[in-house]
């Protein structure tokens, strides 16, 4: 386990081990971030952050994770992937969801960073054009 993890609960941390070992990632290497709720406020259920990628603030990622961008940039942080997910859901979701975070990763590490870059660059325009709705960036 990352030692930057924070505790998780036993059933979560069984899930995010098993989802980890699935990816072929290390554990000490991701870190997750459970979070009340079904989404955040701009419509999200789960999110990733690529290791070693300075996030930073956004409108899009909402106040919730902005609040925790000063943690995950941390220098214990930023060098693990970074998942965040909203918990309200079966546990069976929340595996799902936590395994398809995963793979952003892994994603990321066969095709390289400019296909995530060329995401945040959509995002972003996305967010410009249709920002004030809701999950504007899943359109």
């Amino acid at each position: 386990m990352h030692p930057q993890q924070r505790r998780l609960e036993p059933e979560v941390e069984a899930i995010w081990l098993a989802a980890i070992e699935d990816a072929g990632l290390a554990p000490d290497a991701c870190l997750l971030y459970v979070l009340d709720g079904p989404k955040s406020e701009t419509g999200y259920s789960g999110t990733h952050f690529t290791a070693g990628i300075l996030i930073y603030e956004n409108e899009h990622l909402g106040a919730t994770i902005n609040g925790l961008l000063a943690e995950m940039n941390s220098e214990g942080c930023i060098d693990a992937t970074r998942i965040i997910i909203w918990r309200d859901r079966t546990i069976e979701g929340l595996a799902g969801l936590i395994r398809h975070e995963l793979e952003h990763a892994l994603q990321n590490a066969a095709h390289g960073l400019k296909v995530e870059e060329l995401y945040h660059l959509a995002m972003y325009v996305l967010a410009v054009r249709v920002g004030d709705l809701p999950g504007s960036g899943l359109l």
